[in-house]
């Protein structure tokens, strides 16, 4: 049984062998690529460096050394063989060398059926199997492990830990050796993708499987964040399901900015998914409630044209989404944000989907906002007040629920009321408190942290803070008096900080009672 890095053997109880870094070099050479006949010049070029001795006689050197310390008969070799004319190929059992622990792997590719009975050259199957796990890799974080288990039996479960199990099945047609690729959220049975895969059997055989494996990675990490989200949508709204998704999936609070392109990438797979639209659409959404204060995001063009990508994908999938009482209420939502004139559309929409609906607490967070928006506060606030209740304390939902509350307070001149559910926000992160003050404080009576928060934030981002606030929240108030209460208090701080001109025309256009 060789180590992992082949600096050691143990041929019996009583027998152990350690290699040199040549000796170990070649042999971890020769084992990735199993009864695959590899020439001196071959080995040679991955092991020597320039100005190394490059004669092939000291390959055979080597070869022989290693043979001696393994007791390996060239006339009945168990791990290497000599091809006369050839060069060597290794010949060992999987099982010879020792597995890398992968009880905490992230993603196991195990096991490899049915390559013995399909083919008699092992090799293609193992450079596939290698290729992709040295794919997934190449696209997770470093600190997520991925275990390769070749020789894992057919009942072998994946470790715990394991979000992704990925199962290779290999058979031979006519034209030659394929692969089904099988891959499984965790221990659970449910396919999150199958797909068959010819192998190359060429000198090019590495570059036509790092290709393919490149691909399929990248597949199947992308089918398994939308398992993921569409699982997490019975306990919480899509937005935040996505998030806990990408969470559950990379292990890693990866934001909108950098799953925004695997995101572009699957709707291009998925162009005609009314579900997948619904989250495309969901996406476009939360750019600009998470990061629409960056400046970038305020251009009126890019506006419009997100907001009538929103609107085509809805209803590309409205019919889809009213037989699914859960993704019905964002639906809903996501239609009275392109436009108010959805109102008796999403009305009709969010009030089908609640009276059905068995994922209760998004659906009562998701309807209480609308409330809100329409200036029914006090069912709002009752609605979000049992959606409270029922969310877990401390989650990403909570907080969700939280500031909807805090916001349709402030809207309604309920300031008195927020600094129970203002205190449990802050409580969560320090940073949250510097973010939100600005909205959160006294308008005629600013806390300092408040004022500090506004004095650090530049003319630019000022400007972008107010205009996002006005195109995610008060745009979308039917009262002009809770919009203008919904402003007062980061209008007021940024006009002190840098005058008038700092407010967008949007807002002096549309809330001219601001200015009162």
């Amino acid at each position: 049984m060789f180590e992992p890095d082949f600096s050691a053997a143990k041929l019996d109880e009583a027998t152990f062998v350690t290699f040199t870094h040549a000796e170990s070099q070649l042999l971890s050479y020769l084992s990735r690529h199993p009864r695959q006949t590899l020439s001196r010049d071959q080995i040679l070029d991955a092991l020597t460096e320039a100005g190394s001795d490059r004669r092939d006689r000291t390959i055979d050197f080597l070869i022989n050394r290693i043979r001696r310390k393994l007791k390996d008969n060239p006339k009945d070799p168990k791990f290497i063989a000599t091809r006369y004319g050839g060069g060597y190929v290794w010949v060992a059992k999987p099982e010879s060398v020792r597995q890398e622990p992968a009880d905490d792997a992230h993603v196991f590719i195990s096991p490899m059926r049915g390559l013995d009975a399909a083919s008699s050259d092992f090799a293609p199957g193992a450079v596939f199997a290698e290729s992709l796990a040295l794919a997934f890799k190449d696209v997770l974080e470093p600190d997520l492990k991925v275990a390769l288990d070749i020789d894992a039996g057919s009942n072998r479960t994946p470790p715990p830990a394991a979000a992704i199990q990925v199962e290779l099945s290999f058979f031979r047609d006519s034209d030659g050796l394929e692969c089904v690729v099988t891959s499984r959220a965790g221990e659970g049975t449910h396919v999150v993708l199958a797909e068959r895969v010819r192998l190359s059997n060429t000198r090019s055989a590495h570059a036509v499987a790092n290709s393919q494996c490149r691909e399929l990675a990248s597949r199947i990490l992308n089918e398994s964040w939308r398992t993921k989200v569409d699982a997490n949508t019975f306990d919480s709204p899509l937005p935040i399901a996505m998030q806990n998704a990408s969470i559950e999936q990379f292990d890693s609070r990866k934001t909108l900015e950098e799953i925004g392109p695997k995101l572009k990438a699957m709707r291009a797979q998925h162009a005609d998914d009314p579900h997948f639209k619904l989250i495309y659409a969901t996406y476009l959404h939360s750019e600009y409630v998470v990061r629409g204060f960056e400046p970038g995001l305020i251009d009126p063009a890019r506006r419009q044209s997100d907001l009538a990508e929103i609107e085509q994908l809805v209803l590309g999938a409205l019919e889809y989404a009213q037989s699914r009482p859960h993704l019905g209420v964002m639906a809903a939502k996501l239609l009275y944000f392109v436009d108010r004139s959805y109102k008796p559309l999403a009305l009709e929409l969010a009030s089908n989907a609640h009276r059905s609906n068995t994922a209760i607490a998004p659906s009562l967070a998701i309807v209480g906002q609308f409330h809100g928006f329409l200036g029914n506060t006090d069912t709002a606030v009752d609605y979000l007040k049992q959606a409270d209740a029922l969310s877990d304390p401390n989650s990403t939902f909570d907080r969700y629920v939280l500031i909807i509350l805090c916001q349709v307070l402030i809207a309604a001149g309920r300031r008195d009321e927020l600094p129970e559910y203002r205190t449990r926000i802050y409580g969560q992160h320090p940073l949250l408190r510097i973010f939100l003050e600005p909205l959160f404080t006294d308008p005629d009576h600013p806390s300092m942290r408040a004022k500090g928060a506004m004095f650090v934030m530049s003319r630019a981002r000022t400007t972008a803070l107010l205009s996002n606030l006005h195109f995610v929240w008060t745009r979308l108030c039917e009262d002009p008096a809770h919009q203008s209460n919904a402003l007062r208090a980061p209008v007021s701080l940024a006009v002190r900080r840098h005058g008038r001109s700092v407010v967008p025309d949007e807002i002096i256009r549309d809330i001219p009672g601001l200015f009162i």
